[in-house]
């Protein structure tokens, strides 16, 4: 199906960029696809989960409430590993998200990986980030709501482009 003709909601792991372009490397110029390659490929479940420990980025033991990925790109010699747990936290539940990325060519490649979650936001929905984060770059907006493609809008209240507060 196209993808305008379902919900557009879901969550792209967009590698080795989030738009089209081509990359410079040592076997030639390669063609990367607007949302990277991964948008295009079957993932590979893996029996492993990863610990959280950014000091090794190792993936471990499956532990209960995980679930680990991997996709490889086909535009660049990368693969991406992805481990997602549900952790409870005793009033609510919260989304692990645990990334390694790995070159598995024989030359060093430039790539720029996103997470690029498309979902319809319902009142009572939050989106937390840290604290320190006071503004983002707006890659989309419907019908330019709070701003148009690359513009910074403040966080964690937006202001309507035309004016006003987001209901």
């Amino acid at each position: 199906m196209a993808f305008d003709a379902g919900d557009a909601s879901g969550w792209d792991e967009c590698l080795p960029s989030v738009a089209e372009c081509m990359v410079e490397t040592a076997a030639g110029p390669a063609a990367i696809p607007d949302h990277g390659d991964l948008w295009r490929v079957a993932w590979q479940p893996l029996v492993a989960s990863c610990q959280s420990s950014v000091d090794s980025g190792q993936l471990t033991a499956a532990k209960p409430n995980s679930a680990a990925f991997s996709g490889e790109c086909f535009s660049l010699p990368l693969v991406l590993k992805r481990t997602v747990t549900l952790i409870e936290t005793g009033k609510d539940w919260r989304l692990s998200l645990c990334y390694t990325v790995t070159n598995t060519g024989g030359f060093p490649v430039l790539w720029s990986w996103a997470a690029h979650p498309l979902f319809t936001a319902e009142p009572g929905d939050r989106i937390v980030l840290p604290e320190s984060i006071r503004e983002l770059r707006l890659e989309g907006s419907g019908g330019g709501r709070i701003g148009q493609t690359d513009e910074l809008v403040a966080w964690p209240i937006a202001t309507l482009a035309q004016a006003g507060r987001p209901t």
